[in-house]
């Protein structure tokens, strides 16, 4: 029952993982380029509209400033970002529109009520500030802020909990952040049949400056860390089970131990040594954690299975309770009980008084 649970906790987990990298993976682009480091780069953005027509790849370029929006006594700091080609259409637009053009700009939802809401086609003042070694006053009329006035054209649903301000255009933002044309803070390849090598190759004379491309793996990378952790700390709380569960075999082979203690005479006439007389009793104890392992796995997989075809746990009422069987997890819950079953079998039948009396006899 021990190996079977294991074997249910760890499929359960395998499901939950590959629904979490699958939500993940929608969200992050096939690849991801960034400075090294901080800051910006310069990018050749019409040989990276012909490259990108070449390979048939769709990319997007971003340029994200950290900047300060007011509206009337409320100031709000994060992100203004703006993209080329724009993304307005792909934002889920609450109030106004998703069209704007230099001079405007799109609201987030979160700024737009932490603004104190009321009407959202108004004027705000944009501001980003200017690096230097100073103190910093988050206002709006300090001279080391770069301010802007824009129109607010429409209020979007941010996707994800960035700190995001807002959607501005890229000339915009290129004023408030000081920066020279073509310069961007990322560049995402949504779609791509290259590889990374093959993009570096491509990219490395239309992109200034040192550069590194990472896949979605590697953009998720604090996801996987999360999830391998939890993984292994349900295995280790689920393995303390199976400990607790090979207490009854240690009983069992002292209980067999002393219903044969009195053949130990007979085993030493035939010839068998002390060692190996001993090690009857462990290949025994070995053999049944096996043997016990065998049927819970084989349990465990009728679970899995079934609730994988009737669904008989759900999440929502449209999604069931993910579970994915995988030949490593029945690999680890056979070799945990294998070696925890070696060594109960291992310490009872080294221990026991009974063994000691037999041999004497």
């Amino acid at each position: 029952m021990a190996s079977a649970a294991l074997t249910v906790v760890l499929s359960a987990f395998e499901g939950l993982r590959d629904l979490s990298v699958s939500y993940a993976y929608e969200n992050s682009p096939a690849f991801r380029i960034k400075p090294e480091g901080q800051g910006v780069f310069i990018v050749d953005s019409i040989g990276l509209q012909k490259w990108e027509k070449k390979t048939g790849s769709v990319v997007i370029s971003q340029l994200s400033v950290v900047g300060l929006i007011q509206k009337g006594e409320r100031v709000v700091a994060g992100n203004l970002v703006a993209y080329r080609p724009g993304r307005a259409d792909s934002v889920l637009v609450l109030y106004g529109s998703n069209r704007f053009s230099r001079g405007e700009m799109l609201l987030s939802s979160n700024s737009y009520y932490e603004l104190g809401g009321g009407s959202y086609n108004a004027m705000i003042s944009a501001g980003s500030l200017v690096p230097g070694e100073r103190a910093v006053r988050l206002r709006l009329d300090a001279n080391e802020v770069r301010e802007k006035f824009l129109t607010i054209k429409g209020v979007f649903l941010e996707e994800n909990e960035d700190p995001i301000l807002g959607i501005a255009d890229y000339e915009d933002l290129l004023y408030l952040g000081g920066h020279a044309n073509g310069s961007f803070t990322s560049i995402d390849i949504r779609e791509s049949f290259l590889s990374k090598k093959e993009i570096r190759s491509d990219l490395k004379n239309l992109i200034g400056g040192a550069f590194k491309i990472q896949d979605r793996k590697e953009q998720n990378q604090s996801l996987f860390k999360l999830l391998n952790t939890e993984y292994w700390a349900t295995y280790l709380i689920f393995s303390l089970v199976l400990v607790l569960a090979l207490f009854s075999l240690v009983g069992s082979i002292r209980l067999v131990m002393a219903d044969k203690s009195s053949s130990f005479s007979t085993f030493r006439q035939i010839g068998l040594t002390t060692n190996e007389i001993k090690n009857i009793f462990l290949f025994l104890g070995t053999a049944l954690s096996g043997f016990g392992a065998v049927i819970g796995i084989g349990l465990g997989i009728v679970l899995v299975l079934g609730q994988s075809k009737f669904e008989w746990i759900k999440l929502s009422s449209d999604l069931s309770y993910p579970v994915v069987l995988s030949t490593s997890n029945l690999t680890i819950v056979l070799a945990t009980l294998l070696f925890f079953g070696f060594i109960a079998s291992l310490i009872s039948s080294r221990k026991l008084p009974e063994v000691s009396k037999a041999m004497k006899s």
